[in-house]
């Protein structure tokens, strides 16, 4: 088996992701390689981001798990890095791997004037392909 965040496809690493989600309210969320990003910053465009790494003994052993993050992104489009984990795998590793990927992504710079910082989370599926 070999594994890969669900709906993801290539290698992980950086990867240009050029999507926005409709302008809207707090409570967007749209999905983006496998992960679900919900918040304001749902709304805003992801120029890159990074898959998380599969721990390598979860492979071995076949196990899935699912982290949800919370995070501020900002007016550059960078995230701060006191991310945050809100909901734990039950496991450091899928949980630090998902924090590492997720330092790396960057969203596209506020425009027309918009200053100011936004949160967001994200929920990262690791999940094994089907054999």
């Amino acid at each position: 088996m070999t594994p890969a965040l669900a709906q993801a496809a290539g290698a992980p690493g950086v990867v240009s992701a050029p999507a926005v989600a409709p302008e809207g309210d707090s409570h967007v969320t749209r999905t983006l390689a496998g992960a679900q990003l919900a918040g304001p910053i749902a709304d805003r465009a992801v120029l890159a981001h990074v898959t998380p790494e599969y721990p390598e003994w979860a492979k071995r052993d076949g196990v899935e798990a699912a982290v949800t993050l919370s995070f501020i992104v900002r007016p550059d489009g960078s995230v701060k890095e006191n991310i945050l984990v809100q909901k734990t795998a039950g496991f450091g590793d899928f949980d630090d791997s998902a924090r590492a990927a997720l330092a790396a992504w960057r969203f596209a710079p506020l425009g027309g004037g918009r200053t100011g910082e936004q949160w967001g989370t994200i929920t990262f599926h690791f999940r094994l392909k089907d054999v």
